[in-house]
């Protein structure tokens, strides 16, 4: 589940269950689909609170709809992205609060 793994109410929850939705309203799924993380470094930590500075990339893969047939995505090179995540006390493990791109 996507809320064992994101904040309660952040923007990168909101945008990935949209993204998902969108996949399962129209009957595609994702094939192929890797992510490579390159590096990933602690910027910034606090108590509750920690910012990483992540790099990876994403192979090329292909949106299979309910027919079958593949559409071929092109794969991205190096990225780097702000990560903060936030220490949840009541459920106890880190969740991702926001992605942003560095």
């Amino acid at each position: 589940e996507l809320e064992a793994v994101y904040v309660p109410g952040s923007s990168a929850l909101a945008a990935d269950r949209d993204t998902l939705s969108q996949l399962v309203k129209t009957g595609e799924h994702a094939r192929g689909l890797r992510l490579q993380l390159v590096s990933v470094r602690a910027v910034s930590i606090s108590p509750g609170q920690v910012t990483l500075a992540v790099s990876d990339t994403l192979s090329a893969y292909d949106v299979v709809g309910p027919s079958g047939t593949p559409q071929a995505i092109a794969g991205r090179g190096l990225r780097i992205w702000t990560v903060v995540l936030q220490a949840q006390p009541s459920t106890g493990p880190w969740r991702i609060a926001s992605i942003t791109a560095a």
